[in-house]
């Protein structure tokens, strides 16, 4: 403990000294800030990585055990999308599941479908909206709030006839508990130190990245 808090220490030191040299980029010494938590942060939980096997066990009867009185149910969290819920048995905490399709064929969209039937339940999440802007998410997040097509209904002329079912639907979304970021390319080290302190301070679930083509990693070189 006393190791770690001497760590802390130095380390605000170190972003004390970064902020009073005058730097001339902000967001690259906000990287840099971010980049060296995430390292201190990695190396606290290095311990953690390797565990036997009695390590975990009434957990994992727990989940046998479910499986045996329930078989039809979902171990991870629920979309409320039974094709996928089967498919996926939820979407498993710590798990990685990519969509993948050629350009064009609704990934986004299906992403978005995913997120926000997680959010309509009150489950926290994080965002990473590289390819689009916020406000054109949120469109897409509103109009699977109130079941409409806004392309179609304007190419109609229509879409005025569903103005009071547009704004009750855009109160609902404001209040779910979505935080986005328009962080438009990703270092891995900045993603896990993001991703960790949205789960301390937000107690984020999942995390939904489009397009995780934006990742980068200095550790792999690509």
């Amino acid at each position: 403990k006393k190791a770690g808090e001497r760590q802390l220490l130095s380390f605000a030191e170190w972003v004390k000294q970064q902020a009073l040299s005058n730097p001339e980029d902000l967001d690259a010494v906000r990287l840099k800030v971010e980049e060296r938590l995430s390292e201190i942060q990695a190396a606290d939980g290095a311990g953690d990585e390797i565990t036997d096997g009695q390590e975990g066990l009434p957990e994992l009867e727990a989940r046998i055990n479910r499986y045996i009185d329930d078989p039809d149910s979902i171990t991870g969290l629920e979309l409320k999308w039974p094709i996928l819920d089967r498919l996926l048995d939820g979407c498993q905490l710590g798990n990685v599941t990519i969509l993948y399709a050629p350009s064009s064929r609704y990934k986004s969209f299906v992403a978005a479908n995913m997120g926000w039937r997680l959010a309509r339940q009150g489950i926290p999440g994080l965002w990473y909206t590289t390819e689009m802007p916020k406000i054109q998410v949120q469109e897409r997040v509103v109009g699977l709030e109130a079941a409409l097509n806004f392309k179609w209904l304007r190419k109609d002329g229509t879409i005025g006839q569903h103005r009071n079912e547009i704004n009750s639907a855009m109160k609902r979304v404001a209040n779910y508990p979505i935080l986005y970021s328009k962080r438009g390319e990703l270092d891995m080290q900045t993603l896990r130190a993001e991703v960790m302190r949205q789960a301390r301070y937000n107690h984020i679930k999942y995390v939904i990245i489009d397009l995780v083509d934006q990742i980068a990693s200095s550790q792999y070189g690509d």
